[in-house]
């Protein structure tokens, strides 16, 4: 009985063993959080950056494609004006 006592005690946990887990536990969890929150806060400012970047992409294009099209207006007017000038000299030539 002694023996059987001796082996299943050095195997049963206390309220001692139990209590030293949890605080270390709660230790544990409590850091994980904290490095969670860490992390959640730094996407959230890569986030903002991409958000940045997007919106200076989208104003460059914006004015890219308004100079473009500034610029096709333009070579579009002067072609009008170049096939004006050749309907005028054919209407000369043949009239």
């Amino acid at each position: 009985m002694e023996t059987v006592g001796d082996a299943i005690g050095g195997n049963v946990a206390t309220k001692t063993d139990i209590d030293r887990v949890e605080t270390t536990l709660r230790a544990e969890i409590s850091e994980v959080r904290t490095d969670l929150k860490a992390d959640i806060a730094e996407v959230w400012t890569d986030v903002a950056q991409v958000r940045t970047e997007v919106a200076n992409v989208r104003a460059e294009l914006k004015a890219d494609i308004g100079g473009l099209e500034a610029r096709l207006y333009r070579q579009l007017w002067l072609m009008a004006v170049g096939i004006v000038g050749l309907t005028v000299a054919l209407v000369k030539l043949l009239g």
